[in-house]
Order: structure tokens, then C-alpha cells, then sequence
């Protein structure tokens, strides 16, 4: 669809750039069911590189010609990069994942926890998960002062803090439906793991853990060979892809599993900031590969991966107090009258050490993500867009290239979890 109302699709204005016609689609029918009587829109690009990976994104404004209709409205607009075809078993169902969480699992939670505004994730307004070129619409959450974090910085205690109120948030009100619906639950738990358990999408996985398997030979200089601390990690990390596909890609059911995000890092994530630039609120995006899983994985992404060594020895054990406070005040928000009985902290901080593995495996890629330019953004796109729509999955590969930062980064993040006792 072109922005001047090519392809069937009329009332678009401002001729700034050509969009998929399901996108103009979507926003037809969002302004339709919102009341407005004429609409006028104007589409433009809504993310930078870098910002993501499976996706391209696009920001409308809608608006009435006739005073009579709805005041302004403001929409996200995601759709695949291309159509998907034959291919692509990854693309198919990672739309179909964020639907049901959407469509089913956030109204569920909302209620039972008694959620109030803002809640950890935006309004969704459309969602079409099949098709060519899947499509779902949320709230824009721009006017609100939300943006994205600049992913070369890490992230601070403040954000970190924000980041966490919504995940405990989401983990709780997670578990408390599992508790109070066990039935409903179980049936949304395993519709959301199943793909997971089909040989394509594991090795479609396989190919994405495969990418850290070169860490320890990364960090020779800081870990030499024949050292203590290298056989570690060459351990970890020769280990930990086969423990994650074969263990915890599709876990049974544990204390600490539930629903949860499943890619849990600041590109996947929006920030509110007040007139004088502090971090105010956190939003969840991109629930695409969410499923039931450890909510431990979750916090391990998010804390090894966005953060660095000198926030994590200042603030660590207040930020974990933290996120199992808003768990458990969730938890109590959902009529369980004891939390410690669905999620204790000595069953956390055990969950943690567990998952802490997870943190640290896909550290090298997701700071390789971040710290990419253009040229290597465009690489990389081009690598996950392959592996995704890969219809023979082991012929596909992604490869990163090492900064001096990445070296730094990881190396903190393994001394750390040696210091913590976890790896």
C-alpha cells in the first residue's frame, strides 16, 4: 500500500513512504471500530536499525475529518519484513504467540491480579497472526513519553527497577492464574509450548545458541587456555545449549514456571521519561516468543545482558528484593493470602541460579545486537531473517564479531556468577 491510499486503502495523507498493504488494512479497520467517521492518516517508520530483527514497524496517526468523530489516535504497526511463503516456521508462529498472549493471557492476568493502569504491556488494538504477512496493532505510547533506551548504553539502576515492577508484575499475576484457573491455564501453557517441542523450531533455536559457542575462545586473553576459569567456561558454554533445548525450551511443570516474556532485554522494551529526562515507567513489548517456561530466564536475560558490573555490585541484591516484593504484592493483589506458598524468596534466588546459565549464554549475541552499526545491523538482519525463514534450518548460521566492549562485558557478567556461586 502506498501512503497516498494505493491498493484499495483511502484517507492516507502526508505521501511519506510506502507500506504494506495488510498495514493499511489493520489501520482501516482500528479506526473503523474506534468511531472515526472520516479518517485521515499519516504512516511513517517507527523504529531505527537495530531496534529489532523479525520485524518492521510503522507508527500511524489517525485523525477525523469530521469534528464529530473521535479525538486523535496514535498506533504501532508491526508486520514481517516480507511475505512469509512456504518457509518460515519460526515467522508463523511467533505471531500466532503474541496473539494468544494479547488476545487470551493479558485480559486473564489483568483481571485476576486486579491490574491497574499502566500495566506492563501496551493495549492491543488488531491482531491478525495468519496470512502472508501477519499484522498487529498496539497503542502508540510515544505521547505518554514512552521511547526506546539507546541499546549501546546500559542500562541503569532506575530503568533496571522500572523493568523489573513490570516483570514481577507479569510473573505474578502469571502465577496466581495458574493457582486460582489451573485448568485454563494448563490449556494456554501447552498451547504456547507446543511448537516449541517440533524438531524445525529447535533446530531453528539450535542455530541461534550455537552463535556463543565460540565465547571461550573469545576470551582467551582474559580466561588463557589451560586456566582454572577457562575450563569453566569452555564448559558452560559447550554444555548449556544442549541443556537449554533438551530441558528448558519445553520444562515441565516446577516451582517458578509460568507464562513468561521469553526474550526479556531493553530492545524489547519501552521507557518513560519525565520533562527532565528520568527513566518514570517500563512497557513490555514483543511478547513473541512468550511460553510457559522459567520466570527466572526472564530476569537473567534482562540483568546480565543490560547491565554493567559496577550497577550490578551496587544494586543487585535491592533490585532482586525488589522484583520478588511486586511478585509477591501481586500475588496478594490476586486473593493468595500466602505468596511464599506459590513463589518463596529461597525458591527464587534457587530458580535464579538455576537460569543464571541462560543469562550468560546468549549474552554475546544480544550485546553483538546492541553494539552493531549500520553495516553489521544490516548483516545481521539479513543472518535472522535467513534462519527464520529457513525452511532446512541446519543450513543456516549467524555470525558475530567481537568488540573490545563485548570481551569486557561478558568477562564481568562470567566473574560475577563465579563470585555468586552459579557457574
Amino acid at each position: 500500500m502506498a501512503a497516498n491510499g494505493a491498493n484499495g486503502v483511502n484517507g492516507v495523507n502526508g505521501g511519506t513512504m510506502d507500506v504494506p498493504a495488510v498495514v493499511g488494512e489493520a489501520i482501516k479497520t482500528v479506526a473503523g471500530k474506534a468511531g472515526f467517521k472520516k479518517p485521515r492518516f499519516h504512516i511513517e517508520s517507527g523504529s531505527n536499525d537495530g531496534d529489532g530483527y523479525t520485524s518492521i514497524i510503522y507508527r500511524a496517526i489517525v485523525r477525523d475529518e469530521d469534528k464529530s468523530g473521535p479525538d486523535e489516535l496514535r498506533l504501532i504497526c508491526k508486520t514481517t519484513a516480507s511475505d512469509i511463503g512456504s518457509g518460515g516456521p519460526m515467522m508463523q508462529f511467533i505471531y500466532a504467540a503474541e496473539d494468544e498472549f494479547y488476545g487470551r493471557v493479558a485480559p486473564i492476568l489483568t483481571d485476576i491480579a486486579k491490574l491497574q493502569r499502566p500495566l506492563p504491556w501496551p493495549r492491543c488494538m488488531y491482531s491478525k497472526p495468519d496470512g502472508a504477512r501477519p499484522c498487529l496493532v498496539v497503542d502508540d505510547k510515544c505521547p505518554e513519553g514512552f521511547r526506546m533506551a539507546d541499546r549501546r548504553v546500559a542500562l541503569d539502576e532506575h530503568h533496571i527497577r522500572h523493568a523489573l515492577s513490570q516483570l514481577g508484575r507479569l510473573h505474578g499475576a502469571a502465577m496466581a492464574f495458574e493457582v486460582q484457573r489451573p485448568d485454563e491455564f494448563n490449556a494456554i501453557a501447552e498451547k504456547l509450548t507446543v511448537p516449541y517441542k517440533r524438531e524445525d523450531i529447535r533446530e531453528m533455536w539450535k542455530t541461534f545458541m550455537n552463535v556463543s559457542e565460540t565465547t571461550p575462545d573469545m576470551m582467551l586473553e582474559r580466561y588463557p587456555e589451560g586456566s582454572p576459569m577457562h575450563a569453566k567456561v569452555k564448559h558452560h558454554f559447550s554444555t548449556f545449549g544442549e541443556k537449554f533445548l533438551n530441558e528448558l525450551l519445553t520444562p515441565g511443570r516446577e516451582v517458578g514456571n509460568s507464562i513468561i516474556h521469553g526474550d526479556c532485554h531493553l530492545n524489547n522494551m519501552l521507557f518513560q521519561y519525565d520533562e527532565a529526562g528520568a527513566c518514570t515507567g517500563c512497557c513490555l513489548i514483543d511478547f513473541q516468543t512468550t511460553r510457559y517456561s522459567t520466570t527466572a530466564q526472564d530476569l537473567s536475560t534482562l540483568l546480565m545482558c543490560c547491565t554493567e558490573k559496577a550497577m550490578r555490585d551496587k544494586h543487585w541484591d535491592a533490585l532482586l528484593k525488589h522484583y520478588h516484593t511486586v511478585l509477591q504484592d501481586t500475588l496478594r493483589a490476586a486473593g493468595i493470602k500466602d505468596p511464599d506458598s506459590v513463589y518463596s524468596w529461597e525458591q527464587f534466588m534457587r530458580r535464579l541460579g538455576d537460569m543464571a546459565g541462560y543469562g550468560l549464554f546468549v549474552t554475546p549475541m544480544i550485546l553483538f545486537a546492541f553494539y552493531a552499526n549500520q553495516a553489521e545491523v544490516k548483516e545481521l538482519q539479513g543472518s535472522v531473517a535467513s534462519v527464520l525463514n529457513e525452511s532446512d534450518m541446519t543450513s543456516a548460521t549467524i555470525n558475530i564479531k567481537w568488540s573490545a566492549d563485548m570481551r569486557r562485558r561478558v568477562g564481568d557478567v562470567i566473574d560475577d556468577m563465579v563470585r555468586w556461586g552459579w557457574l
